[in-house]
């Protein structure tokens, strides 16, 4: 993994992983015990969603199925991840990690949570994402950290071109 400090502008770091672990780094299960149930992790799962949705709904605009700038999931399982997917042009930059890292860094366990998301930037009929033709690119923000795969996509767009010497 390389990474990169943030900058007094960007309250977050980058770290360039191999594409194939990059779901080792939001999947953080979570313990449960009599002390700490389900229902409390429930609990806890639906405020950090909450607090995303309304974070980001201040910027952009929410809608589940693909047609406006992003979606926050509304299944949870065992881990410590909210997912989603970011579907325009216009959320594809460094505000967008910034405000997401802002939002977890508000909740209970802040290290542990991550937003594990989809990028599927469609340009109109034509299927492409990022200038290239569509693939579902992925994306994971944790603990002040924007996680970017060696995928072969160009992500830039999300981060501060200093960066770019990964």
């Amino acid at each position: 993994m390389k990474g990169h400090p943030p900058t007094s502008d960007v309250p977050f770091e980058v770290a360039f992983v191999n594409h194939n672990e990059i779901g080792k780094v939001w999947a953080t299960p979570v313990h449960f015990s009599r002390r700490f149930t389900k229902r409390g992790f429930e609990s806890l799962w639906e405020e950090t969603r909450r607090l995303l949705v309304e974070s980001l709904s201040a910027k952009w605009d929410e809608d589940c199925c693909g047609r406006a700038d992003f979606a926050v999931g509304d299944e949870w399982g065992d881990s410590w991840t909210q997912c989603g997917g970011i579907y325009s042009a216009r959320i594809c930059c460094p505000d967008f990690v910034t405000v997401v890292s802002r939002a977890l860094a508000n909740t209970q366990h802040k290290e542990k949570w991550a937003f594990n998301v989809a990028v599927e930037v469609w340009d109109g009929d034509e299927r492409t994402k990022l200038g290239l033709p569509f693939h579902c690119g992925q994306l994971v923000i944790k603990a002040g950290f924007l996680f970017v795969p060696l995928d072969g996509f160009d992500y830039s767009m999300f981060y501060p071109h200093h960066y770019n010497s990964a």
